[in-house]
């Protein structure tokens, strides 16, 4: 006999409310071979399976794998149900703005520290100035200068050269390098700012070497040559350079700021005939940089205090009290000059400095200026261009007052 389950008509109860996870569950026949009503129970037997066709009509709503189909979705992080007790809504700080000067509430920021109003509210946790250090540094300083004021005021009240402060190197600039790595200090005079040490470089800023004089070529070409040919003496002296070399065959003129870079380094020119003049029109506005009162006399205040022969009688003259000479700081010192063969003329007489100006007759002769032992003045001289002289570079930017 086969039988179908599910099937016929329900005498009672609903066939889909059976819940077929709590069995088990037994299925009981009762027949009448007669067709009639008279049922006999022809067999007892339990369900060991499911009959999962009643849920193949439904099957069709079924979850279709996209997230929107779904129903009541969670629209933020903090619906869903949090049973892992990680973080809770309470949990998560709200957004605050931070008020450096709120003392209360949210915005206050903790464990700040104290702003201080000046530089000397600082904790001095380190021992190095205090401000009592500081505070007797300047006092210190201020008796000097008081001290130096009133030794300046002797030494003119007895009719000598006065006692001046030290030269001041140029603001920003104490010192300056060419491209051999040569290092210069530097000296602020008026509203220029110029090299306080002889050139002494072997090549131009482009990196061109400058070649030593050679007797067989002769001195109608750039050269450089050192204090009675002896190499030692460059540190201190400088070279001696030609006026070819000076400013490079005048292919270094630049015509925007009508100046020549010649040897010296970027940013630094060879000086104009004019820009010295300037610097000795400023020298003799000073008057602490005069001599007896005369402010043509100022040649001891741009001299070196060594170096230069140690005799004369002019109280003036560089060679006379020498530790009184260069209140400037200029530092000149008297390398003197050459002119060929094997030798330099007036070494320690004579301190000459090229000027970019060339001489408009002879042609063949350029400016320079010139310090020397037995004279008072800085004055105005002239060589042939091959003549060696030394080089003092000026920089390009004027000093700002």
């Amino acid at each position: 006999m086969t039988l179908s389950i599910g099937g016929g008509s329900v005498q009672q109860g609903t066939f889909a409310n059976i819940d077929w996870g709590n069995g088990p569950f037994y299925l009981k026949t009762e027949t009448d071979p007669n067709g009639g009503s008279n049922y006999t129970v022809t067999t007892t037997q339990q369900l060991l399976s499911v009959p999962y066709a009643l849920y193949a009509k439904t099957a069709e709503n079924g979850f279709s794998g996209d997230y929107n189909d779904l129903t009541n979705t969670p629209q933020n992080v903090s619906t869903f149900n949090n049973d892992a007790g990680y973080i809770n809504a309470s949990q998560v700080p709200a957004q605050v703005n931070a008020d450096w000067n709120s003392t209360t509430g949210p915005a206050e920021i903790l464990n700040k520290p104290t702003i201080p109003t000046n530089v000397s509210a600082f904790n001095n946790d380190v021992p190095y100035l205090t401000e009592a250090d500081i505070a007797d540094l300047l006092a210190t300083v201020n008796a000097l200068l008081e001290q130096v004021d009133s030794l300046n005021r002797v030494v003119k009240n007895a009719g000598g050269q006065p006692i001046v402060l030290p030269n001041k190197p140029c603001p920003g600039m104490p010192t300056m390098m060419d491209y051999d790595s040569n290092i210069y200090h530097t000296v602020q005079i008026g509203w220029q700012c110029w090299m306080q040490e002889n050139l002494r470089t072997t090549h131009y800023a482009n990196g061109t070497l400058l070649n030593l004089y050679d007797f067989s070529v002769g001195t109608d070409v750039p050269y450089r040559y050192p204090t009675h040919s002896e190499p030692d003496s460059v540190p201190i002296y400088g070279y001696l350079y030609n006026w070819y070399a000076t400013v490079q065959q005048v292919n270094s003129w630049d015509t925007v700021t009508d100046r020549i870079q010649g040897l010296c380094p970027n940013g630094w020119h060879v000086p104009s005939l004019e820009e010295w003049n300037d610097m000795v029109e400023y020298v003799r506005s000073q008057e602490d940089f005069w001599c007896d009162g005369d402010s043509n006399k100022i040649a001891k205040s741009l001299a070196h205090p060594q170096g230069w022969y140690d005799y004369g009688t002019d109280e003036c003259t560089i060679s006379v009290n020498p530790s009184q000479n260069n209140a400037t700081g200029f530092s000149g010192r008297p390398a003197g000059r050459f002119g060929g063969g094997s030798s330099t003329f007036s070494a320690y007489q004579h301190a000459n400095f090229w000027t970019a100006t060339p001489k408009s007759s002879p042609s063949s002769a350029a400016w320079s200026k010139q310090l020397c032992w037995d004279e008072t003045t800085f004055s105005n001289d002239y060589y042939y261009k091959s003549t060696g002289l030394n080089v003092r570079c000026l920089r390009d930017l004027p000093i700002q007052h």
